[in-house]
């Protein structure tokens, strides 16, 4: 969420730092999305387990300074260094009054 908020650089710059945390479909959906358009400037707090409905899913709540995002994590891949899967965003969705 910190790297999505951090849009105060160029979009190559943005995305760059963001695409690798991303999972496909999420490369697809936020591929277009202009940096400058992003509500959230900063993140202001720890991010809370919402839910986790197996092992490879996540819904993390995270406050920013214009309200409350929700991560979609999703857990994928054995390729790091030390065996252990890494989670990646599939969706961020904003607080409903930002919708």
């Amino acid at each position: 969420m910190a790297t999505f908020a951090d849009h105060d650089r160029s979009y190559d710059e943005w995305w760059a730092a963001l695409s690798p945390m991303l999972t496909n479909d999420a490369l697809v959906a936020y591929g277009d999305t202009n940096p400058a358009r992003v509500r959230p400037s900063q993140v202001t707090g720890a991010g809370e387990v919402a839910s986790a409905p197996n092992f490879n899913q996540m819904s993390v709540l995270v406050p920013t300074d214009v309200g409350q995002y929700t991560i979609e994590l999703v857990r994928q891949g054995d390729d790091n260094p030390n065996g252990t899967p890494s989670w990646f965003v599939d969706r961020l969705t904003p607080p409903a009054d930002l919708g």
